[in-house]
């Protein structure tokens, strides 16, 4: 889906401040602190959007401040070549990977 119609239906729910990162289907909002309606109303506006039922992962400032806190890359050395990434899952995954994940050097 494009950026500009995901912008519009988080600004349909009800969002502020709204920004889309890249086309990676993040985005960044402001909301009142009543987040569970907020959450539902863009449930729906994304699903009228995409057809079909999304998943949509929340994470709130404050629970990024923690994963910035407590930094799951500490033990990893950094170098030019190495990029880190964090994802968020809708769900535990059935195992956890290795890290650090090796993928083929990029072709710019």
């Amino acid at each position: 889906m494009k950026n500009d119609a995901l912008k519009q239906a988080f600004v349909a729910a009800g969002c502020k401040d709204v920004r889309t990162f890249i086309h990676s289907g993040n985005v960044l909002f402001t909301s009142p602190r009543n987040n569970a309606a907020v959450f539902r109303r863009i449930q729906v506006k994304v699903r009228e959007l995409a057809g079909d039922e999304p998943t949509v992962v929340y994470r709130t400032l404050d629970e990024l401040d923690a994963l910035v806190s407590r930094n799951p890359f500490r033990k990893i050395a950094e170098t030019k070549n190495k990029k880190l990434y964090v994802s968020f899952l809708s769900c535990k995954p059935r195992k956890t990977a290795g890290f650090p994940i090796e993928s083929a050097k990029e072709v710019l």
